[in-house]
């Protein structure tokens, strides 16, 4: 490999590994798992100082489980039948740590 193919590897691997060292800190802290059916997800609702909001957890949501022909979405609390329904005026991060539901 030629030093600068070689020097430029290096430099994405190092870029990868902070990533991968960022994302395993805020795991835990910021993170949410959204279950839809039998399948479940995480969701990082922070990322540095960036914070996500309702609108894009949904968009995030409909594209983790491809449910983009899904006119009604909710997200909730407790599993169904139940609802206890989450909506855009609700602070994500009191979420960190806790399942959420997809109810469609």
């Amino acid at each position: 490999m030629a030093s600068g193919a070689k020097r430029g590897y290096e430099m994405c691997l190092r870029k990868f590994q902070l990533v991968l060292v960022v994302e395993n800190n805020n795991n835990a802290a910021s993170a949410i798992t959204v279950h839809y059916g039998s399948q479940s997800r995480k969701v990082q609702l922070a990322s540095g100082d960036a914070l996500l909001t309702y609108t894009a957890l949904m968009y995030e949501v409909r594209a983790l489980f491809s449910l983009w022909s899904s006119h009604r979405l909710l997200l909730s609390l407790v599993e169904p039948p139940a609802k206890q329904i989450i909506s855009a005026s609700d602070n994500l991060m009191d979420l960190a740590g806790k399942s959420l539901y997809v109810l469609t």
